[in-house]
């Protein structure tokens, strides 16, 4: 754990700029790079990107990078607002064929599938009485 801790503090910081209003957000490269080798590539291939060590990401809202960085640190993801109303509403989330909430286009279909399960494993533990 120490170790993992170590190699992404001494990590190159990364910069994302995000959404229409252009906001700034500097990150450690080794906690993006390990979501998905999608954003490894971006952050440590040969792309443009990697050189300059900047992304920009016009199409996402601050606040849908503020949930996905939070999960990059702490492993921990919070819905967006309107699914959490929807949750309130029906009880169990909302599902859509089967899915507790929609796919959004820019995530990678391995972090993706990642946050499907972890969800997936909370809603199953609070069914449970197991989780907080």
């Amino acid at each position: 754990m120490m170790l993992i801790l170590y190699s992404i503090l001494i990590s190159k910081p990364f910069k994302f700029i995000v959404g229409p209003e252009k906001q700034e957000f500097t990150l450690h490269a080794e906690v993006i790079s390990r979501l998905s080798t999608s954003l490894n590539t971006l952050i440590n291939g040969g792309m443009k990107e990697a050189a300059e060590g900047v992304a920009v990401w016009e199409d996402i809202d601050a606040e849908t990078f503020i949930r996905l960085s939070k999960f990059a640190y702490t492993g921990d993801y919070d819905p967006p607002r309107a699914a959490l109303g929807c949750q309130q509403q029906l009880g169990e989330g909302c599902r859509r064929r089967g899915k507790p909430w929609k796919r959004r286009a820019f995530l990678p279909e391995g972090l993706y599938r990642r946050l499907y399960r972890w969800h997936q494993q909370r809603v199953g533990e609070r069914r449970m009485g197991m989780g907080a």
